[in-house]
């Protein structure tokens, strides 16, 4: 995670600050900073927006502008994932690019169990419901430790 970062790009005259962002395919590459530097350091790979009071469609444009090629909105109803298309516009998407095992309708799910159950309880069901989904799109050559 790289938490809510202000991240500018001067080409594009823009920046924001995400609710979350994450860095997953290039996580080694950021490991350690602090800041992020658009002339050198990649894009992050997913940010999170929470739409409660103001929706976030205009930052859309300014995530474009990043490259940050995925986006999830939540509207205090229900996710939405994004990916950034070709045409540098966003498009709904079923499944995550980052985690192509998770639709909107699994993170609603948990979500909706915040009513009633403590979070730390969510999050720990979520992380081994999580685990256990990808280990089902894991080939199993690749799960097998080699022995010495």
């Amino acid at each position: 995670p790289s938490g809510s970062a202000t991240y500018r790009r001067r080409s594009a005259d823009r920046g924001l600050e995400p609710d979350e962002t994450y860095h997953i395919a290039n996580a080694s590459a950021m490991q350690g900073k602090l800041e992020h530097d658009p002339r050198n350091d990649p894009p992050p790979d997913l940010a999170v927006e929470v739409d409660l009071r103001r929706p976030s469609s205009r930052r859309m444009r300014i995530y474009a502008a990043l490259h940050v090629p995925e986006v999830w909105k939540y509207d205090g109803q229900a996710m939405r994932f994004f990916a950034l298309g070709t045409n540098g516009k966003y498009n709904e998407i079923a499944h995550s690019l980052s985690f192509p095992f998770l639709t909107p309708a699994d993170i609603d799910r948990f979500l909706g169990r915040l009513a009633y159950e403590r979070s730390n309880v969510v999050i720990a069901a979520f992380g081994k419901w999580a685990k256990a989904e990808h280990k089902k799109l894991t080939p199993r050559k690749q799960r097998k430790k080699k022995s010495p």
